[in-house]
């Protein structure tokens, strides 16, 4: 399953938002670096999106395999 190999991604997210944390906290909004870190931010966050729907998927399956074997 394809969904269990995202560990490099989660890892990505996580620095990004320490990235962010720290850019925020030293007042340092250097506006091209904000741009980056939010556009790196919305990357993650739309992999934490696929990621669910691919669980919200076979989820369904399982439960039409189960619905039909009754």
């Amino acid at each position: 399953m394809k969904f269990f190999n995202h560990n490099n991604e989660f890892k990505a997210r996580e620095k990004a938002l320490r990235a962010l944390k720290r850019t925020i906290e030293r007042r340092q909004f250097d506006k091209d670096k904000m741009i980056e870190l939010m556009y790196l931010w919305q990357s993650c966050i739309q992999q934490e999106v696929d990621l669910f729907e691919e669980c919200v998927a076979i989820l369904n399956q399982i439960a039409q395999e189960e619905a039909a074997e009754q």
